[in-house]
């Protein structure tokens, strides 16, 4: 399990990796917002690191999917 708390310009940003032993978790958050799609595989969010707003997120089921298909 991954836990990561982090404080950027004026914002909080608190990130949860978890895998199937562990709960099976994903959570990103800003300022108790969140932003994670908390699915199986690679959850990824990102950010416009000047004005802290959403760009995308998508994840990636690295354990059913031979192809590794991004998923939105």
């Amino acid at each position: 399990m991954y836990e990561c708390s982090y404080k950027v310009k004026d914002k909080f940003i608190d990130i949860i990796s978890a895998g199937y032993d562990k709960g099976n978790k994903s959570s990103i958050k800003i300022d108790d917002t969140e932003y994670s799609c908390n699915r199986r595989g690679l959850n990824v969010a990102v950010f416009n690191y000047r004005t802290l707003t959403l760009i995308d997120k998508f994840y990636c089921d690295t354990h059913s999917d031979q192809f590794l298909t991004i998923r939105r």
